[in-house]
């Protein structure tokens, strides 16, 4: 605990003087007289003894106020003590004015004291009051901890003290300052440091009381102290100053979403690679605070119930601001604050087991045939709750420049492309690459737009690297239990989906299971077989559930088929 050792004292002084009794002789107190702190008590007593008269009289004293010598300094007083065997004066009090100067007394014997007499001394008393000096740092250790700095950063650190008076000077002592670093006459510790390390110093502080009392220079008045510091000084900081990005979400009626992830994702200006990833909030505002840099800005996650769009903006982040990236041949665009929408997940109709696939004119269902991403996204339009109206045109909504209007999926590509789930399925665009095959990968992630994406930490499959571009898609089919890897625990997302493969994910996802109990029993009399698929496929039952409609009753996690129709 800082303790301030403030030193009240109380001066008591007794002077016997030993002097002949001889009339007119004016004795005269010690030449340094007395010097007193201003707000302490003193009691100063003068006495003669021995009897200073031969008749053993009294004596009575008096201070006399002319030639130069004035009143007791401002809070003491005179008592006159009166006795048969001495003679006793008392000054006492508590002075309350700096200041120095003489005072004399008249000592007479008793009711003499006015009158003329050879029995009449004077004493003459020279005095000066002073600061009480003392001087305390505000510190609980020595050495104390000053805050610490860092190479090539301003510092500046205001060394505390406290004492009887100002102004307070502060030097340095022994020890090093940090290099860099200087200290002022009022203890400010400043400058930029220019070196890393350690370093501990003395700082010496001083109060020259007479002075700031205007009284005198005596150096007995200095009030003087010293106390240890230690500064450790890190490395330079080279976190680059961060650049503010925003932007905004809403749904398709401009209403503010929150709960959306959004990311911005690339290589800083220092080379290293970078994603930020923020959440908007009530208002739809995303808010990044990024390192300058060359990044993709882009919707990670949509809030529950709606699907992410699959918008994306190159971005050049500089000291100055963002500028959206047009390429080397462009100049860049300041960048403005952009809005992603989305739009509310489609319903899938889990109700009605109505046939989805169908087999070939050969009586073939192509069991391990690949589909194309046209019939991926017209399948899935037929087995949404909102149908397409008969009387709109959706072809216009097919912005993809290899999807001619007279192509038989133009319509469903537009419909699904404007209900937003499409988003990523077409990466790399702006070709939609109808009759390529669909990937294992290209499915889950058409898959994964039906429904909350379920985001995860954890990759499920070996073969799917954490930077894969559906890497989210596919594991949150995983963990949802739409799709199974093999038994190496690979996906092999790049391979094509086999048609077995996609009425199995399917039938998952609408939590579809065949009654094999009926569909054995009445084999004969089912509305469709196929050629190439027996009850020793693997997917027997899975592509019958999806290829013959049905009426049915849940019973558990399966279903009692009650009726069949073609």
């Amino acid at each position: 605990m800082r303790r301030i050792a403030k030193r009240l004292f109380s001066l008591l002084l007794a002077l016997s003087l030993m002097l002949s009794v001889i009339p007119g002789v004016a004795g005269a107190l010690p030449e340094e007289g007395f010097r007193w702190a201003q707000g302490a008590y003193i009691n100063v007593v003068l006495s003669m003894g021995g009897g200073i008269s031969e008749e053993g009289g009294v004596y009575e004293w008096e201070i006399v106020e002319s030639d130069g010598f004035g009143p007791l300094p401002d809070g003491l007083s005179l008592t006159p003590y009166l006795g048969t065997t001495e003679t006793v004066f008392q000054i006492l009090g508590t002075p309350t004015t700096l200041g120095a100067g003489s005072v004399k007394f008249h000592l007479a014997p008793e009711g003499e004291l006015h009158q003329s007499s050879n029995y009449g001394y004077d004493y003459i008393l020279n005095y000066e009051i002073f600061h009480e000096h003392w001087l305390v740092f505000n510190y609980d250790d020595n050495p104390a901890a000053l805050p610490a700095g860092k190479v090539g950063a301003d510092y500046s650190a205001q060394i505390l003290a406290e004492s009887c008076g100002t102004p307070i000077v502060f030097s340095h002592g022994s020890g090093e300052l940090p290099p860099g670093l200087s200290l002022s006459n009022s203890g400010l510790l400043s400058g930029v440091p220019t070196a890393e390390g350690t370093f501990t110093f003395q700082v010496n502080a001083n109060v020259n009381e007479a002075v700031s009392a205007g009284v005198s220079t005596n150096e007995a008045h200095i009030a003087r102290n010293s106390h240890g510091f230690i500064v450790t000084i890190g490395p330079a900081d080279t976190t680059p100053e961060k650049i503010t990005v925003t932007a905004w979400k809403t749904d398709e009626n401009g209403a503010p979403l929150a709960g959306a992830t959004l990311r911005m994702e690339g290589i800083t200006a220092a080379g290293a690679r970078k994603v930020y990833s923020e959440v908007s909030d009530a208002n739809g505002l995303v808010t990044f605070e990024v390192e300058p840099g060359t990044y993709t800005l882009y919707e990670y996650a949509a809030p529950a119930g709606y699907n992410a769009t699959d918008d994306s903006y190159p971005l050049l982040v500089w000291d100055v601001g963002p500028y959206i990236d047009r390429g080397p041949s462009w100049n860049p665009d300041r960048y403005q604050p952009v809005t992603f929408v989305n739009r509310k997940i489609p319903e899938l109709n889990k109700k009605d087991h109505f046939a989805y696939m169908a087999g070939y004119p050969d009586g073939t269902f192509g069991a391990v045939r690949n589909m194309t991403r046209a019939e991926a996204v017209v399948m899935f339009s037929r087995l949404l709750n909102e149908s397409m109206a008969l009387d709109k045109d959706y072809r216009s909504f097919a912005a993809y420049p290899d999807i001619s209007r007279d192509a038989w999926y133009a319509g469903p590509v537009g419909f699904m492309h404007q209900l937003g789930v499409l988003a990523d399925y077409t990466r790399g665009g702006p070709a939609f690459r109808p009759d390529e095959p669909v990937t294992r990968a290209e499915f889950a992630t058409l898959a994964a737009h039906f429904d909350n994406l379920t985001l995860t930490s954890t990759n499920q499959f070996t073969d799917v690297a954490s930077d894969h571009w559906a890497v989210k898609y596919i594991n949150s089919a995983a963990a949802k239990g739409w799709i199974v890897g093999y038994s190496d625990n690979t996906f092999k997302p790049e391979a094509n989906i086999t048609r077995a493969e996609v009425v199995t994910l399917v039938n998952r996802i609408l939590e579809r299971t065949a009654d094999e109990a009926y569909v054995i029993a009445n084999a004969a009399k089912l509305p469709r077989s196929y050629t190439d698929v027996d009850r020793s496929n693997w997917a027997y039952f899975t592509i019958i559930e999806a290829s013959i409609g049905h009426d049915y009753m849940k019973q558990g996690a399966g279903e009692v088929w009650t009726a069949v129709y073609d």
